[in-house]
């Protein structure tokens, strides 16, 4: 009696795991993985002089699809990342790291949804404390560009308040 007892369990249990590892064969293809070193540059807007943003980073990317090679979701995971702040006048700048992840989501509607997760940006002085500070989440509809989900303190990616920044630059 012990003995069918226990290899009904264990029959069982081996059904259960040949299940699982056939289902999320099933659901999900592997993702294909791409690491990059970036560097990019761009313009900040909002001070009385010209600012340019500098972002370095790894990025290390993976792209996630379906058994029919439908997108499901693009995660970009910033390794090492460093983000400046220059008065292009004057030289002046300021330095934070970045690090976190962006991850794009196929919704079940058919709809896109764009994730930031993590330390966007930090900028802390001596004798002044933080002077801007992005860091937290961010959840947004792709197609509108509306915040969906917030969490976290985000002192210029949501209210584009740059006063403090620009007062430090110039």
């Amino acid at each position: 009696m012990k003995i069918s007892f226990i290899r009904r369990g264990l029959f069982v249990s081996l059904m259960v795991i040949f299940a699982l590892a056939t289902a999320s064969q099933t659901f999900a293809a592997a993702p294909v993985f791409r690491t990059v070193e970036i560097a990019r540059q761009g313009a900040a807007t909002g001070c009385n002089f010209p600012v340019a943003i500098r972002l370095t980073a790894t990025l290390k990317t993976s792209i996630h699809t379906d058994v029919d090679g439908n997108f499901t979701m693009r995660i970009d995971r910033f390794i090492g990342g460093e983000v400046s702040f220059v008065n292009l006048d004057t030289g002046a700048s300021v330095t934070s790291t970045s690090a976190g992840i962006n991850k794009i989501t196929l919704e079940q509607d058919g709809s896109l949804a764009l994730s930031i997760t993590g330390l966007i940006d930090a900028i802390t002085l001596p004798g002044d404390g933080v002077v801007l500070r992005d860091v937290g989440r961010l959840v947004f509809d792709a197609q509108t560009g509306d915040v969906t989900f917030e969490a976290g303190a985000h002192d210029a990616a949501l209210t584009n308040d740059v006063a403090p920044l620009c007062a430090e630059l110039s």
